[in-house]
């Protein structure tokens, strides 16, 4: 079922890159997958709720272009193009770069445990970087505005998370940033093709199996570590921690033991959790779950809470639930579907007004790409999260049209190179 309903989302929206299409077959595949090992397989009726969820998101994007193209709306008719300009792309890329590894070395110069209390405010303000900067790095890469020789500087942000990781064991603290890149990219590609971006052709496949491939590596990694160093470790006791983990003949099955269920059972963490709200019925939260940063920040409430978390495989435990239980948590069962057919109809305007060249909108389908792709749903329970969207908006508005003599049609478009020699392509 998931399967036909995913093939004709992609035939109404002529792009697998379209949110409602996208959404569809993200889930589908974490279905499939969830069946590849018996023990991850979910009960049948989430399989429903998902497919139910899958339709209302898909429903309200639909609904969103709809309203995002009518004739009044111009189309910004520089596009599609090969290059676009965006401001000031390497020396952003190096602001980025030095703000994110600033906030990396006074995290480890401080001693800072993670898991017991949180960095000073004034050095949480350059966390994020780490998430604003891939970010951008993703939008410039894909926009071509630094040439083929300079590329490069578009990865330089991924390098203070990618430490980050390395010196304090968190899976999360390079993966999401991975996924702004990814995001930022896309979102970008939406832009410049007007959504007409190919998915399964082989160049995208095998860039898929890289990302996959990358993802694993990482994971089962870090996992490694986190068996051979203590969490008040120094700098010193890390790096024999590692040379430990490489030197171990059972930490690579140990760690693979405990990322398995981050691979194979995501839809069998929200069946539990769904399962067990189905039984229980708690109260709704009303927003206190997927905004608690926010409400956290002003002191209206508790802020972020743990969630309980359940023996997801022998030894490994887990509370994620994906991104589906946040809604559910705070809005009911009910409540969750008008929630998803009121974000499916926000980024389906903000997908069409991008394909119609539309800068600014790309902000949104960064945030809906990036937040689908940790499986968790970061939604506003994190402030860092929430700055590093302002600093990439913040960016977005910068790089509008400038007084260069080319009259823009309307707030938002991006200045499109309008150099015979530029229109040719990264060549330098």
């Amino acid at each position: 079922m998931l399967g036909g309903f995913s093939a004709l989302a992609r035939v109404t929206h002529r792009s697998w890159s379209a949110p409602g299409a996208f959404f569809f077959l993200f889930w589908t595949i974490l279905v499939i997958v969830s069946f590849l090992l018996p023990q991850f397989s979910p009960w049948p009726g989430t399989v429903w709720w998902i497919l139910a969820t899958c339709v209302v998101f898909y429903l309200g994007g639909l609904a969103g272009e709809a309203v995002a193209w009518p004739k009044t709306l111009r189309v910004n008719r520089r596009l599609p193009v090969r290059r676009l300009m965006l401001f000031r792309p390497a020396v952003t890329i190096i602001i980025c770069f030095i703000a994110g590894m600033s906030y990396t070395v006074l995290c480890q110069l401080l001693g800072v445990n993670f898991r017991t209390v949180e960095p000073p405010l004034t050095l949480q303000f350059l966390l994020p970087f780490h998430f604003a900067g891939p970010c951008i790095g993703g939008m410039i890469y894909s926009s071509k505005s630094l040439s083929s020789r300079r590329a490069w500087l578009t990865l330089l942000p991924l390098i203070p998370p990618a430490l980050l990781a390395l010196l304090f064991t968190g899976r999360m603290a390079i993966w999401f940033p991975i996924l702004s890149w990814i995001a930022g990219y896309f979102a970008f590609q939406v832009l410049i093709k007007r959504g007409n971006i190919p998915v399964f052709n082989r160049k995208n496949l095998l860039r898929g199996v890289a990302v996959v491939s990358l993802g694993l590596f990482l994971g089962t990694g870090i996992y490694m570590l986190r068996i051979f160093r203590g969490s008040e470790s120094g700098f010193e006791e890390k790096l024999n921690a590692y040379v430990d983990a490489k030197d171990s003949e059972n930490a690579f099955a140990d760690s693979w033991n405990k990322l398995k269920p981050a691979v194979f059972g995501q839809v069998y963490s929200f069946s539990f959790y769904f399962t067990d709200t189905l039984r229980s019925r708690p109260s709704p939260q009303w927003g206190a779950f997927s905004f608690a940063g926010p409400i956290g920040l002003f002191g209206l409430g508790r802020g972020r809470v743990s969630s309980q978390s359940f023996e997801i495989d022998e030894g490994v435990w887990s509370n994620t639930y994906t991104m589906l239980r946040s809604p559910i948590t705070d809005f009911g069962f009910w409540g969750s579907l008008l929630w998803w057919l009121m974000v499916g109809a926000g980024v389906g305007y903000a997908y069409a007004r991008v394909r119609r060249g539309r800068l600014f909108s790309a902000l949104f389908l960064v945030w809906f790409y990036a937040d689908m792709m940790t499986l968790g749903g970061y939604f506003f329970r994190y402030n860092s999260v929430i700055l590093s969207y302002v600093i990439v908006g913040l960016y977005l508005f910068l790089s509008r049209p400038r007084s260069s003599g080319l009259r823009a049609p309307a707030f938002g478009h991006i200045r499109a190179s309008s150099h015979r020699q530029e229109a040719k392509g990264p060549g330098g």
